[in-house]
């Protein structure tokens, strides 16, 4: 079944949602919570819980997306997500992968939309900090 809704308050500034299937992987960000710029992340698992995040006029800075929910969601898989919400906004997204023929088929798509977009092999936390940092070029008020 779908997973309970995470939320990891950070003192900061950027908000993130973290679609994964795997509440795990959201853990490892409390090991590099401090030096992420990042006033909250919330963590997203199937369809309704992305329907209302990504739905529901949040302002989102970056969009953390698994490429493959099958394990935990409700078979929901990242590139479907990001077709069916992620090809008409301009947030960038940073593909959490394991599998970089999965996280390419989704940076394809989209790049053919031109949604920034870059993968980040969830192999060491600090690849999420790397894709952070990325995000944050594309919103100036950062700077």
């Amino acid at each position: 079944g779908i997973r309970p809704l995470i939320i990891l308050q950070l003192d900061s500034k950027m908000r993130a949602l973290w679609i994964d299937d795997e509440p795990s992987r959201f853990k490892c960000l409390k090991s590099i919570a401090s030096n992420l710029q990042v006033e909250d992340v919330t963590f997203a698992c199937g369809i309704n819980q992305i329907l209302h995040y990504l739905t529901n006029n949040i302002k989102w800075d970056v969009i953390l997306l698994d490429h493959d929910m099958g394990s935990g969601s409700d078979g929901y898989s990242g590139y479907q997500a990001a077709y069916d919400f992620l090809i008409d906004k301009s947030i960038p997204v940073v593909i959490i992968s394991s599998n970089h023929e999965a996280a390419k088929r989704i940076q394809a798509l989209l790049d053919e939309y031109l949604v920034p977009c870059m993968i980040a092999p969830i192999t060491h936390p600090n690849n999420v900090m790397i894709a952070i940092n990325w995000a944050m070029k594309f919103n100036p008020e950062y700077y």
